[in-house]
C-alpha cells in the first residue's frame, strides 16, 4: 500500500504557506534589512523637523538652467543610518488655491517621477546633516508658461523605504512676459506687549520693559530694520511713542505736566486734520503737550528716537503708517460687550500735532472677523466719536465675492472703506513652517500664483495681514515678502495706493456673519469681561471723586482716568490675566494716593463733662487738597458730638488740627471712627477703606471729681497722721513753787468771795 506526502497532501499546502509567509517578512531569505533594524529606522521620524528645505535656487525656474534644492536631515532612529535624498516631481500644475491646498495637506496625490537623488554619508543617531540636490533642467517642463509643480522630498536607507517625506512645490515660468497684474499690501503692526510691567510704577521695572518693547533689539525695532525699504503699510499703536502716566502712589510735583491725552480728532485716509471734533459737537483745536518732557527720561529718550525713526521711513515714500486709535483698543471685544460708552472713550483720543506730521490716517482693526451688524455699530460710534467714517480692517470672509474678481479695497455704508486681508496668505507669510523655510516661501509662491492665474489678464489685489504679537522672526518675515514680491506676476501695492483705492472700489456685499474659514491672525479670546469692565468703571470713580479735593490737579486726574483704559487693549489677548495685572497696578496706584490724606492715631483722655476734643490730619500729597471731610463717629454712646463733620483745608504735605465739642455722659473707653472722605462720600486715609479710630478715655465730672477730693482728703489726713508719730507723746513739766510768775503772764483765776470785815473779826 503507498504511503508518503501523496497520502497527505494537506501536509504540502501547510509548508507552502509558511513558505510564503516568510518571504512576505524577509525572514531567513536574504533580507536586506533585519527586521529589528528596519523597525529601529522607521521609529519617531514623524516628528517634525526631521526633513526639511532650506532653499530652492533659483525660486522661480525659467526652464533654462537646474534648479539647486538644500535642507537637512536629522537621523530620528537608534542605530546609525546612510540617508539617500529623493527629489520627485509631478506633471499637474497646482493651479487652483483649492487644488494647491489638497496637495499641501496630503488629501491629494499626484504621482511624482524621480528627478534627482544623492547619498549622504553615514549619519549617527541624533545627528543632523545638511544635503543639497540639483534637479536638471532637462527634468523641468518647457511647454507651460505658468506652473506650480508638485515637487516630493523623501528621505529613505540604501534599498530601504521611505521614512520621511516633505510636500512642496516648484515655480516654473517660462513665459516671455508676464503681467504682473496682481498687487499686493503688506500690513505689519507695531504694538507693545502684553507686560503689565509697561503701566506699572515709576522704576528700574518699568524702564526695561519699554525699553525690551520698544528700545534696541526689541520686535519693534527688529521689523523696521528687517522691513527697511519694502513697501510695507505700518499699523501702529500710538502708544508705542506717548508714554503713559506712571502708576506712582503720589502725584508728580505741581510744576511738571503730565503727558496730555489727546482729543478727539476726525481723520481718513489722504486727508488732513487741522481741527479735532469734541465729541459733544463742534471743532476745536488739538491741544498739544507743550511742558517738555525730562531730558534724563531714558522712556521718553527711547519714545523720541521711535518717533524720528517713524517720520524717517515715511518720508522716503515707499511705507505708510496708518495709526489705530491710542492703546490699540480691543474693538471685537468691546463690541461684544455691548457697552457704547467705554467703545466711545476707547475711540475718542485724538492724535497730537508730533504725530499727525507723521500721517493722519486712523484706522479700525478688529481682532476677529464682525458681523454686518457690529460693522454698522462700530462705525456709529466712531463717527460719534471722531466725527469721520472709519476705515476698516476685516479679513476677506466678511463679503461676498461674485466671480472670480479679486480686490482688498471695498466701499461700504457708513464706512470710508473696506481693507480685506487674505487669511491665507497672511498666514504662509507669517507662521513658521517645520518643513523649512525653502518650503515656506515655495507654498508662498504657489499661493499667489494661483490667484493669479484666476484671472491673468484682469488687475486685481490682495492684502495681507501680519499678527500683532508676531512669533516668526522679523528677517525671516521680511525674506518670504521679498520672495513674493520678486514673482513676475505680483506687484507693490503701497499704503498711499490702498488709501486711494479704498474710495474708488466696488462696493461691497457684507455678509450677515462671516463665512467659515480659519481665523488668522489668530484673534485669542479677549480679557474684556462683566468683571474687568466694573473693575475699570469702580477705578475711574475712585479718580473722579478724589480730584474733586485736589487742587491745580485736573490733567493729573484726567491723565490717570484715561490710563485705565490701556487694560481694554488688543495686546491683552496674548496674555488675558495680564490685563486684570494691569488694572490691579491701576487700583494698587489709586489706593496709595487716597491713603496720604489720613487722621493721626492716638489715645485722648477726656475728663470732663463738655468740651473740645482735637484731632489731627495729615497730607504727604505732592498737590494741596481742599474740602475734606472729617466725620467722628463714636461707637459708644456715653460720647456725644454735637458736629460731627467738619471740612478741612489742608496745603501740600500739609497738617491741619480741628476741634469738635464733645459731651461725655458716662466713663469709660470709647472707640472714635474717624472718617475722611471727599463731598462725594469717597474714603480717604486707608488703602482698604476702613477708618481711623481714635481711642478716647472718657471721665466726666459727676464721677471723678469726689474721687479726687477723697483722694486729697486722704492724703491730708495720712500726712497729719505721720507728722504726729514721728513727734511722739507730750509730757508734764515740774514747776517750782518758788518762782515767780513771769511779768507777762496771763493768769486766769476765780474771784474770790467778799468776806465781810465784821465777820473777819
Amino acid at each position: 500500500m503507498a504511503s508518503g506526502p501523496v497520502r497527505r497532501p494537506w501536509l504540502r499546502a501547510l509548508l507552502l504557506a509558511v513558505v510564503v509567509a516568510m518571504l512576505s517578512i524577509g525572514v531567513g531569505f536574504g533580507s536586506g534589512v533585519p527586521a529589528s533594524s528596519a523597525s529601529a529606522l522607521t521609529a519617531d521620524w514623524d516628528t517634525a523637523g526631521a526633513l526639511t528645505i532650506g532653499s530652492v535656487s533659483p525660486q522661480i525656474s525659467d526652464g533654462s538652467s537646474d534648479v539647486t534644492i538644500t535642507g537637512t536631515v536629522t537621523n530620528q532612529s537608534t542605530d546609525a543610518m546612510t540617508p539617500v535624498i529623493t527629489i520627485g516631481l509631478g506633471s499637474r500644475s497646482l493651479d487652483t488655491t483649492t487644488r494647491l491646498a489638497d496637495w499641501q495637506s496630503g488629501d491629494t496625490t499626484y504621482l511624482t517621477n524621480s528627478v534627482a537623488t544623492t547619498t549622504l554619508s553615514q549619519l549617527a543617531p541624533s545627528r543632523r546633516a545638511n544635503w543639497s540636490v540639483k534637479i536638471p533642467k532637462s527634468a523641468l517642463p518647457q511647454g507651460s508658461s505658468y506652473a506650480s509643480l508638485p515637487l516630493m522630498v523623501s528621505v529613505s536607507t540604501v534599498g530601504g523605504p521611505v521614512l520621511r517625506s516633505v510636500r512642496s512645490s516648484l515655480q516654473v515660468v517660462t513665459a516671455s512676459s508676464v503681467t504682473p497684474s496682481l498687487a499686493v499690501t503688506w500690513v505689519v503692526p507695531l504694538t507693545l506687549p502684553a507686560d503689565p510691567a509697561l503701566f506699572g510704577p515709576s522704576g528700574d521695572a518699568r524702564t526695561a520693559a519699554w525699553q525690551k518693547a520698544i528700545g534696541s533689539g526689541s520686535a519693534i525695532d527688529q521689523l523696521l530694520t528687517s522691513l527697511a525699504g519694502q513697501p510695507v503699510t505700518w499699523l501702529v499703536d500710538p502708544r508705542i511713542v506717548t508714554e503713559p502716566v506712571a502708576q506712582d502712589d503720589n502725584l508728580p510735583a505741581a510744576t511738571t505736566s503730565p503727558t496730555g491725552t489727546a482729543s478727539p480728532t476726525a481723520t481718513a485716509p489722504g486727508t488732513s486734520a487741522a481741527t479735532t471734533t469734541n465729541p459733544t459737537g463742534g471743532a476745536t483745536p488739538t491741544p498739544t503737550d507743550t511742558t517738555a518732557a525730562p531730558t534724563d527720561d531714558p522712556i521718553e529718550t527711547e519714545m523720541t528716537a521711535l518717533r524720528e525713526r517713524l517720520a524717517s521711513v515715511t518720508a522716503e515714500g515707499q511705507q505708510k503708517v496708518w495709526w489705530t486709535p491710542l492703546d490699540d483698543p480691543d474693538l471685537s471685544g468691546l463690541l461684544a460687550s455691548g457697552d457704547q460708552n467705554v467703545l466711545k472713550r476707547a475711540l475718542s483720543p485724538g492724535l497730537p500735532e508730533d504725530l499727525r506730521a507723521i500721517s493722519d490716517t486712523v484706522v479700525a482693526a478688529p481682532a476677529e472677523a464682525q458681523t454686518d451688524r457690529q460693522l454698522t455699530q462700530l462705525a456709529s460710534t466712531w463717527r460719534a466719536a471722531r466725527g469721520s467714517a472709519p476705515v476698516v480692517i476685516q479679513p476677506n470672509r466678511v463679503v461676498t465675492d461674485t466671480g472670480l474678481v479679486t480686490t482688498a479695497t471695498r466701499r461700504a455704508t457708513g464706512t470710508a472703506g473696506l481693507l480685506l486681508y487674505d487669511e491665507t496668505l497672511s498666514s504662509l507669510l507669517s507662521t513658521a513652517d517645520p518643513s523649512g523655510e525653502g518650503a515656506a516661501s515655495a507654498h508662498l509662491l504657489a499661493y499667489t500664483l494661483a490667484l493669479y492665474l484666476q484671472g491673468p489678464s484682469n488687475q486685481r489685489s490682495i492684502a495681507a495681514l501680519v499678527p500683532r504679537q508676531l512669533t516668526l522672526q522679523p528677517a525671516v518675515l521680511a525674506a518670504r515678502l521679498i520672495a513674493t514680491r520678486a514673482a513676475a506676476w505680483t506687484a507693490d501695492h503701497t499704503g498711499q495706493q490702498t488709501a486711494t483705492d479704498l474710495a474708488t472700489g466696488p462696493v461691497a456685499q457684507v455678509r450677515q456673519t462671516p463665512s467659515e474659514g480659519t481665523p488668522y491672525p489668530t484673534p485669542g479670546r479677549t480679557g474684556i469681561t462683566a468683571i474687568l469692565l466694573e473693575g475699570v468703571e469702580q477705578q475711574r470713580r475712585r479718580l473722579t471723586g478724589f480730584g474733586t479735593i485736589l487742587v491745580d490737579a485736573t490733567n493729573d486726574i484726567a491723565a490717570r482716568t484715561a490710563a485705565l483704559d490701556t487694560t481694554f487693549s488688543t495686546r491683552w489677548r496674548a496674555d488675558v490675566p495680564s490685563a486684570a495685572e494691569s488694572l490691579h497696578l491701576a487700583s494698587t496706584a489709586t489706593s496709595g494716593l487716597l491713603a496720604r490724606v489720613a487722621v493721626s492715631p492716638g489715645n485722648v483722655n477726656f475728663f470732663a463733662d463738655s468740651g473740645q476734643l482735637s484731632v489731627t490730619v495729615t497730607s504727604t500729597l505732592t498737590r494741596a487738597v481742599e474740602g475734606v471731610h472729617l466725620t467722628l463717629t463714636p461707637r459708644r454712646a456715653i460720647l456725644q458730638v454735637e458736629d460731627p463733620t467738619h471740612t478741612l483745608d489742608l496745603g501740600v504735605a500739609g497738617r491741619a488740627t480741628t476741634r469738635f465739642h464733645v459731651q461725655a455722659l458716662a466713663q469709660g473707653q470709647v472707640p472714635v471712627d474717624a472718617t475722611l472722605s471727599t463731598p462725594g462720600g469717597l474714603v480717604l486715609g486707608s488703602p482698604d477703606g476702613q477708618t481711623t479710630q481714635v481711642q478716647v478715655d472718657v471721665r466726666p465730672t459727676a464721677s471723678w471729681i469726689f474721687w479726687v477730693l477723697g483722694s486729697l482728703g486722704g492724703i491730708v489726713f495720712v500726712v497729719g497722721l505721720i507728722r504726729a508719730v514721728r513727734r511722739g507723746p507730750r509730757t508734764a513739766e515740774q514747776l517750782d513753787p518758788s518762782a515767780r510768775t513771769p511779768s507777762d503772764a496771763v493768769v486766769t483765776v476765780t474771784p474770790a468771795p467778799l468776806i465781810d470785815d465784821d465777820e473777819e473779826e
